[in-house]
């Protein structure tokens, strides 16, 4: 069906649903809930309203047959995973003011100023803390090249890698 393979940030394929019992149509409604959660509280699946975070979910189906005959409401369950979006094609854009040699330890000074990534054609700017961790060198002071490594958290995963040099500081020579 169109929920198998879905990835956070990507729109829900279509899918159809149809109750039938041999020529007899019942409505229907859809459900869903995270797995992880213990009580039985669903919420109604709509075209804007959907699973919005990555997660193992349980999506219910069920057929309606108020008004029908004999017939009674039936219900079956799916699960499915929402899997987090890799970030492996975010672009990091480093906080720092300094790029030569100077004796001092950059280390608290640098940061991931921002980290955005491209879904469906849309740039998104991801939060720290929520979407994504900064592994920094806690060592930045002599010159050569330095590495961050930006990992995703909660709906996003994997890493990206982002380069700096510290470069050497020029002498002044009087003219």
């Amino acid at each position: 069906t169109g929920l198998d393979g879905w990835t956070f940030g990507d729109p829900v394929d279509e899918f159809t649903v149809m109750a039938k019992y041999g020529e007899t149509i019942f409505g229907y409604k859809v459900e869903y809930k995270l797995s992880t959660e213990g009580d039985e509280k669903y919420t109604e699946w709509t075209a804007s309203n959907y699973p919005d975070k990555a997660g193992a979910y349980t999506i219910r189906f069920t057929a309606i047959a108020d008004d029908i005959g004999s017939y009674e409401n039936t219900s079956v369950t799916r699960e499915i995973t929402v899997s987090p979006r890799p970030i492996s094609g975010a672009t990091v854009n480093l906080n720092k003011d300094w790029e030569t040699y100077t004796g001092n330890n950059f280390a608290s000074s640098i940061s991931a100023n921002s980290v955005k990534l491209v879904v469906n054609g849309v740039e998104k700017t991801l939060v720290e803390g929520t979407d994504y961790t900064v592994s920094i060198p806690k060592t930045i002071i002599n010159v050569g090249e330095y590495t961050i490594t930006v990992t995703g958290k909660g709906n996003y995963s994997g890493t990206v890698s982002e380069t700096f040099t510290v470069k050497v500081r020029e002498l002044y020579t009087p003219s």
